[in-house]
């Protein structure tokens, strides 16, 4: 298991967020068996662990490295792009990642879309109307070790 104080860890984390734009045209499955043929080659062994912690679905560098700090502090792997429905059955939100049966999930908030008080304020009242009128309890921004865990740990209730 990844841990941040690992040196590893802190090699690792980029190549791991880089993985999600590496795997849109394969599989996790695919990319493992292409990991075959270099078996014996310097990295290779470390490239097949990592491999594991990819997600074809992630969307972005930041979601990535925030998925990493969730597994690192220590909480089951989110799901990567969770739609949130109405009850009419419609997708009125889709969170970066989450763990449905909690109801917590995270937000990367990357600078380019989240970084003006407008952008800020928008993004405060829908993690309040998630909470609200869906019961999700929704983390935010670069992912801490403490947010995550600020946020995972009361709807974990000792089950993680």
């Amino acid at each position: 298991m990844l841990r941040a104080a690992s040196a590893a860890f802190l090699l690792a984390g980029p190549a791991v967020a880089g993985l999600g734009s590496f795997l849109i045209p394969i599989s996790l499955a695919e990319a493992a068996d292409e990991l075959e043929r270099f078996a014996g080659h310097r990295g290779a062994a470390q490239a097949r662990e990592l491999i594991g912690y990819g997600e074809p679905l992630t969307e972005s560098f930041g979601e990535s490295w925030l998925r990493l700090r969730i597994l690192d502090a220590g909480f089951p792997r989110p799901c990567a792009q969770v739609p949130i429905l109405d009850a009419s059955g419609r997708q009125v939100y889709r969170l970066d990642l989450g763990d449905p049966a909690r109801r917590v999930g995270f937000e990367y908030d990357g600078e380019e879309f989240h970084s003006t008080a407008a952008q800020q304020r928008a993004d405060g009242e829908r993690r309040d109307r998630l909470h609200r009128e869906f019961g999700w309890q929704v983390g935010r921004g670069g992912g801490t070790l403490r947010s995550v865990r600020s946020v995972w740990e009361p709807r974990a209730g000792g089950n993680l």
